[in-house]
């Protein structure tokens, strides 16, 4: 079972990308394999354009790369996007790739076999319950992809500079944690 993840964040290391690095190591000690971590941010790719030719053929015909992204995507079994918040929200890099997830939510593309994942996000603020739910909401789209096993948010407020996620080890360990769990649930 290969692990993915997407990094959302327009800062390369910064706390989104350490959490889901700490995710996909969790997952890989628990016997899945890396398939790395993608950052949207070195990736050219524009928003859905509301064609729905995916809802015939269940393949985006938009060609950039989020067309490759989707082939690994494809062939993962633990999926986990992060981000980090900024103004409310996931970043725009963020959701203009969520958008194109489209293809996935009709019957012709979507995913099969039985998966698991999460959204990860940091953010500077104290704690948000607003967050975690705009992020869980953006998670039961999940559902609509394919036969997720386990799904879940983690959202790790007061991450402020860069180096933060990496100074604070109850963090990372969470991390690992939510990463072995998803791997394990596709173990049963």
């Amino acid at each position: 079972m290969k692990a993915l993840g997407m990094s959302g964040s327009p800062r390369k290391g910064g706390n989104s990308e350490t959490l889901l690095a700490a995710v996909i190591e969790g997952a890989v000690a628990s016997g899945a394999e890396s398939d790395g971590i993608i950052r949207l941010e070195g990736l050219t790719y524009r928003g859905c354009r509301g064609c729905d030719a995916c809802v015939e053929t269940g393949k985006c015909p938009v060609k950039d790369d989020v067309v490759k992204v989707h082939k690994r995507i494809r062939d993962s079994r633990i999926l986990v996007l992060s981000t980090p918040i900024y103004y409310d929200g996931v970043t725009g890099q963020f959701k203009t790739f969520f958008d194109r997830l489209r293809p996935f939510s009709k019957d012709g593309g979507r995913l099969e076999g039985v998966r698991s994942g999460a959204i990860i996000a940091s953010y500077a603020d104290k704690e948000n319950p607003s967050y975690t739910k705009s992020l869980e909401a953006l998670l039961e789209y999940f559902t609509w992809f394919g036969d997720f096993a386990r799904k879940e948010v983690l959202a790790v407020a007061k991450l402020g500079g860069p180096g933060d996620a990496k100074s604070r080890p109850e963090v990372l360990a969470n991390g690992r944690e939510l990463g072995q769990r998803l791997a394990q649930a596709l173990k049963k």
